[in-house]
């Protein structure tokens, strides 16, 4: 079997900000150097749950050995999972269940320069796609800009939430308003970090968990396996002109170097 180097993550770790999504993102560029086979489950607007869900599918259903290398970067806290109108979902949730479809560089209207044809679950039978996770930044801005003036968004960047009542949105908006504690938020992300991290250090595989730096939780991840690390530091030492907010392929350059230098300090590269 060939091996693999897997991103879990969000826009950032499959590239938006870059020209090019096929070479330009670290993990094209991590993969080429260390002459592996890029899976990339990453997509835009994850959140930390459907991150760990990355994570497990990465386990469970591609079969990850030690051969492998897994990234996991955590992302903000800022963001929510609810399944839509009228497609409420019981028993466990998996990475089957998140909408890849709907979110860059995917989804229809993307701001990337080049759109991927397919995303990583695309041809599995049982993909189902519903869960939303939204930044809630883009419900309220959904809710603002579109709804407030009668823009139609069918088809475009936000339709995934043309068909939600707008009762729910705005109940969603109000809730990061008056009870969202971003205190709680970041607890419950870097505990699904640590699950994370806890999966794969008990099936033995190889992984680098990149954390923002400071982060609370770096004493329960083990220095082998942790990579203090900042997107957002990134961003603002290298914006992209792309118009998405992330970093530019130079961004990727430097996050690459970063991640490299980990695995040759391991060993793995």
């Amino acid at each position: 079997m060939e091996n693999r180097l897997i991103v879990c993550g969000d826009s950032f770790n499959i590239g938006i900000g870059c020209h090019d999504l096929h070479t330009q993102p670290y993990g094209s560029l991590l993969a080429k150097q260390t002459n592996r086979k890029l899976v990339n489950l990453a997509k835009g607007s994850s959140t930390n749950l459907s991150i760990w869900l990355q994570v497990k599918y990465a386990v469970e259903e591609l079969s990850a050995n030690e051969h492998d290398i897994i990234i996991v970067n955590e992302t903000s806290s800022e963001r929510f999972n609810w399944f839509p109108e009228g497609k409420e979902h019981y028993g466990e949730i998996t990475n089957l269940d998140v909408n890849y479809h709907e979110y860059p560089p995917y989804g229809n209207d993307s701001y990337v320069t080049h759109q991927l044809d397919s995303h990583p679950m695309q041809d599995h039978p049982n993909y189902k796609g519903k869960m939303i996770t939204e930044n809630v930044a883009g419900v309220i801005d959904y809710l603002d800009r579109f709804v407030a003036n009668g823009f139609d968004q069918r088809g475009r960047y936000y339709n995934r939430l043309v068909d939600e009542p707008i009762s729910k949105l705005k109940l969603i908006r109000d809730f990061y308003a008056i009870v969202y504690n971003e205190n709680v938020s970041q607890l419950q992300s870097r505990s699904l970090m640590v699950m994370c991290h806890s999966l794969l250090r008990n099936k033995n595989l190889k992984h680098v968990m990149l954390i923002p730096n400071p982060h609370p939780s770096r004493d329960l991840i083990l220095n082998e396996n942790l990579l203090q690390f900042s997107w957002g530091e990134l961003t603002m030492k290298y914006p992209d002109n792309v118009g998405s907010g992330h970093a530019s392929e130079d961004g990727h350059v430097e996050a690459y170097e970063n991640v490299l230098i980990k695995l040759k300090e391991n060993g793995w590269a």
